[in-house]
């Protein structure tokens, strides 16, 4: 199981500018992510004290009560880089060598975009995986429905259990009088259809 970002933290102090960064994401090619501090330091600048490189890992990680089997893999690593203006932003995949830059226009600080050049290649989303996570609690705690975590938690993990169905399905609702429904079963529905998702 990954080590906490606390406990990591403790050890070394992150750039002010890979905050951010320091969390939970689900990434539109990998699924669930988790950064955590790395242990090294940037090669142009040997005598600086503070992590600039971030340890990117593909599934594990705890989102409830439940422990699920530790299926964390290395992905790669996200580094700060001086710039001709300004220091970019860089994620290095571990598998395949490519190097895509945060892009800032596209990206919020729950949403960030990564691309070469200004075209969007990968996107890590915050805000839908905390939903997901606050839905699942509302859900059993005020409702007494079950949000089936376990049997959806593969899916988010794990993009070889994406499959393409043949059929699609449209999803409409009429929001008035209806927040419930966008906080709790809106998010718990996309969990369960991540799967599917094309």
């Amino acid at each position: 199981m990954l080590k906490s970002v606390e406990s990591n933290m403790a050890n070394s102090e992150v750039e002010p500018l890979l905050k951010p960064l320091l969390r939970d994401w689900l990434s539109k090619q990998h699924g669930f992510i988790q950064l955590t501090a790395g242990s090294k330091q940037s090669e142009q600048a040997p005598e600086q004290t503070s992590v600039t490189v971030l340890e990117v890992w593909r599934g594990g990680g705890v989102i409830s009560e439940n422990p699920w089997e530790d299926i964390d893999v290395a992905l790669g690593s996200v580094s700060l880089r001086p710039g001709e203006s300004l220091p970019q932003i860089t994620f290095e995949e571990k598998a395949t060598g490519k190097s895509l830059r945060l892009l800032p226009r596209s990206s919020r600080r729950k949403r960030v975009a990564w691309g070469a050049g200004d075209e969007v290649v990968e996107i890590w989303d915050g805000d839908l995986l905390d939903a997901m996570k606050r839905a699942a609690d509302v859900a059993s705690r005020k409702y007494g429905m079950k949000h089936y975590w376990e049997t959806c938690w593969p899916q988010l993990s794990n993009n070889e259990l994406v499959t393409s169905p043949p059929l699609t399905v449209g999803l409409c609702s009429a929001t008035m009088n209806r927040l419930w429904q966008l906080r709790v079963a809106l998010p718990l529905t996309l969990l369960h259809c991540w799967a599917h998702r094309s």
